[in-house]
């Protein structure tokens, strides 16, 4: 830009701006979710569900990672198991980079699956006419295959780092873990974590039906909705209904811890660079 050669104007149009705000939302809303314990409790049942079986632990975490990638997007898939991973960091102080990686590539792996999985899939459905129903034909087998074959290499390299993860958590442990955790939502009541959950249950749902939701909103309008722009504001609807049991004072300290600012400048510059490239070419 100070060179002369791409106008500013136009690397502030390079930005995908509704991914951004999309991302900021959903990284606020998933931060409220943590504090009213939703990612503890399923954190806690996949510890619980596995059965001290590494192999059990990784199906779950991969078919987790992969399936939330197929019926959201991989973006809103990887906030919520990295915040579900953190917890049960917390819960066995063991080292989770490893189980990092193996979501991050469930995750990219169940993004293929479907359209609205991957922005890519997104660009392909809208600019070559694809329907969901081609990708269930052609795309979905070949995620499921890879799906098998990540959870089989998962296995054989990481199987040692997921047995000590799960040998840190003894039955006596998460006994007592489960019985603090359920203790203090006696104290507090029921209410904030059932309502969290449904809160999530009904993000994931709206996300995944955007398309459809999408449609009835033009029918009501009468003027074309942008599928991105309306899943841009998906999160602050719940952020919003959440405030029900999350004061609101409280959201600055969300604005200012649970969101990945550095990550997100990376991104911003990341399209002003991509953008200048495109430019350059055109001239």
């Amino acid at each position: 830009m100070f060179l002369g050669v791409v106008p500013p104007q136009y690397l502030i149009m390079g930005v995908e701006w509704k991914l951004i705000v999309f991302l900021i939302g959903s990284m606020v809303f998933a931060s409220i979710l943590r504090t009213l314990g939703v990612f503890r409790l399923i954190g806690l049942a996949i510890l619980k569900a596995s059965g001290k079986s590494p192999i059990m632990f990784i199906l779950i975490l991969s078919f987790i990672s992969w399936f939330l990638a197929l019926a959201v997007d991989e973006a809103t898939s990887i906030i919520y198991v990295l915040m579900l991973l953190l917890d049960i960091k917390k819960l066995t102080g063991k080292d989770i980079k490893p189980l990092v990686i193996l979501a991050v590539l469930a995750t990219n792996t169940g993004s293929l699956a479907m359209p609205i999985g991957n922005p890519i899939g997104v660009y392909l459905a809208f600019t070559v006419g694809l329907h969901a129903s081609d990708f269930m034909v052609h795309a979905l087998p070949l995620s499921l295959v890879t799906l098998l074959s990540l959870i089989l290499t998962a296995y054989y390299l990481l199987r040692e780092s997921v047995k000590e993860i799960i040998d840190a958590v003894t039955s006596e442990k998460i006994n007592i873990v489960f019985t603090e955790f359920y203790t203090k939502i006696e104290e507090r009541g029921k209410f904030p974590l059932i309502y969290g959950l449904s809160l999530l249950i009904g993000f994931l749902i709206t996300v995944s039906s955007s398309k459809y939701l999408a449609v009835i909103l033009q029918g009501i309008y009468g003027e074309t909705i942008d599928l991105h722009s309306l899943l841009a504001f998906i999160p602050y609807i719940f952020i919003f209904l959440s405030l029900e049991e999350y004061k609101p004072k409280k959201l600055e300290s969300v604005l200012v811890h649970g969101v990945e600012w550095p990550s997100l400048f990376f991104f911003i510059a990341l399209f002003m660079l991509g953008y200048s490239l495109t430019w350059l070419v055109q001239l």
